[in-house]
């Protein structure tokens, strides 16, 4: 976390090949009730880059892991995560290069 309150969300190719038209989204989700359930409020929260053309699978060759893409978050999320209730969810949308198939990757964050 920087000294600010904005935060950095970090994922890793672990594939065999590279991942290619990555997109990744990040949402503060609040639980509120609702008739017969439990509804979330969502918000966006903005990121420095959301889009990536390719990311290169680990190699040994590889000194920089460029298989390892940081994203800055451009909000206070100390702030905007005032609600105990709420957390955070980062998810990564990337195709295989090989096979073309599409994959969702979503990681929860419920602790600040």
């Amino acid at each position: 976390m920087e000294p600010d309150g904005t935060y950095w969300f970090k994922y890793v190719n672990r594939t065999d090949v590279p991942i290619y038209d990555v997109k990744c989204e990040a949402y503060l989700l609040t639980p509120i009730g609702g008739d017969g359930g439990q509804n979330l409020m969502i918000a966006e929260i903005k990121t420095k880059k959301t889009i990536y053309t390719q990311v290169p699978c680990a190699s040994n060759a590889d000194k920089n892991a460029l298989h390892a893409v940081q994203v800055q978050s451009l909000e206070d999320l100390v702030t905007l995560w005032s609600n105990s209730a709420s957390y955070i969810r980062f998810q990564v949308v990337a195709k295989h290069e090989l096979s073309g198939f599409s994959k969702v990757f979503v990681m929860d964050y419920h602790k600040r």
